[in-house]
């Protein structure tokens, strides 16, 4: 009879139907699940990029007192020279956590045929009120300075060569004291850069910490959820079936 198939037919589209809200509810709550995922990557980015901070600032320092080893203009040159640059990743890695992007870590291997290893990692600002501006702001003087009692060092470390080169005692002993009492302030300015920027690694830590207990509880309760929701629409369906 007609009304019987005119009924057949709504009922089959009526399950269509479940069936595509089922589908867009497993797609929803995967998107959900999805998201939840990236914000863990992107933690662990943002962990990444804070000991990578302390990392360039160790390797600054330890070039500091290279520098003043060096009894060689040349080595001296090419050591500022790589201090300057390793600053500058300093001041791009920071502005990173600020602003978003890329950070590079290269690695030096002693390896046939491979100098060096480079691994990236992307991260992505999220205004979600984290408390990292305070430690920023108070990085950003620090690294300003470090150009200067760069600067200053090889300055002193050119008056000791140069009175080395003329062989005056008086001269290269003086500049020899004045380096050491040079080098004996920069532990103290470099442990106020490591303070702030442990501080940027600790937060780090603690965010990564509290998102992966949240994310394993959130994706819990989204697939049970999803589960719920589709048993209850094929409930339904049947029913009215």
């Amino acid at each position: 009879p007609l009304g019987s198939r005119t009924g057949l037919l709504w009922l089959i589209g009526l399950f269509f139907l479940a069936l595509l809200a089922v589908v867009a509810l497993n797609g929803f709550f995967s998107s959900l699940i999805d998201d939840l995922d990236r914000r863990g990557t992107n933690e662990q980015a943002r962990l990444f990029i804070g000991d990578e901070i302390i990392r360039t600032i160790q390797d600054i320092e330890t070039d500091f007192y290279r520098m003043s080893a060096m009894t060689h203009a040349l080595g001296q040159q090419r050591l500022y020279a790589a201090l300057l640059t390793k600053t500058r990743k300093l001041e791009h890695d920071i502005l990173v956590l600020r602003d978003g992007g890329q950070v590079r870590r290269t690695i030096q291997l002693n390896v046939e045929g491979h100098d060096e290893m480079v691994r990236t990692v992307d991260f992505i600002r999220q205004d979600d009120g984290s408390t990292y501006v305070l430690e920023l702001i108070e990085l950003g003087p620090y690294l300003d300075q470090i150009p200067l009692k760069a600067t200053e060092l090889l300055g002193k470390l050119g008056r000791r060569e140069e009175a080395r080169d003329r062989n005056n005692l008086l001269a290269l002993t003086s500049a020899e004291r004045e380096i050491n009492a040079y080098l004996k302030m920069l532990p103290s300015f470099f442990f106020r850069i490591n303070e702030n920027a442990n501080r940027l690694f600790f937060e780090s830590t603690e965010r990564l910490r509290q998102i992966d207990s949240s994310r394993m509880a959130q994706r819990q309760h989204y697939k049970f959820l999803q589960w719920a929701v589709a048993i209850l629409l094929i409930v339904i369906v049947t029913a009215i079936g």
